[in-house]
């Protein structure tokens, strides 16, 4: 009898609906915090870009991200060439910045747009073994999630084992 009392009381359904009211608006909260990182990453990521645009533009500006190393070997794939070599790896760079960002909002698009990301980025790594290697010097500086998926991509279209 006291549960029956309980449940026609005011006060019972003033609390009920006032955690409704606090939890609803907790979620909210959450959801706009969650909106708001992902805005933030998006300008970081336009930014970025960006600023590698303004690199491969202007190489006289020392801001390589390359190791020396690393234009040695890449410019004895192109025959010797130093400053195509390194004009290679900047957009190999820039398709790898872009690959990683689409990779990282996966779970946001659609399977559609996915797999036409994944398909693009492959249709590349396909071409040549110069956009492989590029892509391969880039990857690790990136997330680590994203660089196993990355390397383990680049390993399949080498062996021919090419997923769409």
């Amino acid at each position: 009898m006291d549960i029956l009392n309980a449940l026609k009381s005011l006060d019972f359904w003033q609390t009920i609906g006032l955690i409704v009211s606090i939890a609803f608006t907790l979620w909210q909260a959450r959801l706009k915090i969650k909106e708001n990182r992902a805005e933030a990453y998006n300008r970081l990521h336009e930014e970025y870009i960006s600023f590698l645009q303004v690199c491969n533009q202007h190489p006289e500006l020392g801001f390589s991200e390359f190791e020396e190393e690393e234009l040695q070997y890449f410019s004895r794939l192109h025959g010797g060439d130093k400053e195509r070599a390194k004009s290679v790896l900047d957009l190999c760079n820039l398709l790898t910045a872009i690959w990683e960002h689409a990779f990282l909002l996966r779970s946001s698009m659609s399977k559609g747009q996915w797999e036409g990301w994944d398909k693009w980025v492959r249709d590349y790594l396909k071409r040549s073994k110069v956009i492989r290697e590029g892509v391969r010097i880039c990857v690790p500086w990136y997330d680590p999630d994203f660089v196993k998926f990355a390397q383990g991509v680049i390993e399949e279209v080498e062996r021919g084992l090419v997923n769409y």
